[in-house]
């Protein structure tokens, strides 16, 4: 995995742009959008209760090209919108109810 590109949402979220497309082949090239949010909740029902709130961790969104990971990262850095517009492309959808 490189990264390619890095920032901050007007939030404070760290964000990025990831290429995996050299470590796994049903990746496109920088398709992947990592932020790093402070959690609200825990993932319901985990006996670990991770992330802990205010704990930051990685939510990552996945898309179908590499101009739609860059425009989903321009937006973020912007704040024209933020990571709960970008729901429906989490790579790991367990994590929504803690953003």
């Amino acid at each position: 995995m490189k990264v390619l590109q890095r920032s901050i949402t007007p939030e404070g979220v760290g964000i990025q742009i990831e290429d995996w497309s050299m470590n796994y082949s049903f990746h496109a090239p920088a398709d992947t959008v990592a932020t790093y949010p402070k959690a609200k909740q825990p993932i319901p029902g985990n006996k670990f209760h991770y992330p802990a709130p205010g704990e930051t961790f990685r939510l990552a969104f996945r898309f179908k090209t590499t101009a739609e990971a860059r425009k989903c990262f321009e937006q973020l850095e912007s704040g024209e919108k933020t990571i709960h517009d970008f729901i429906a492309n989490l790579d790991e959808p367990k994590y929504a109810p803690c953003i």
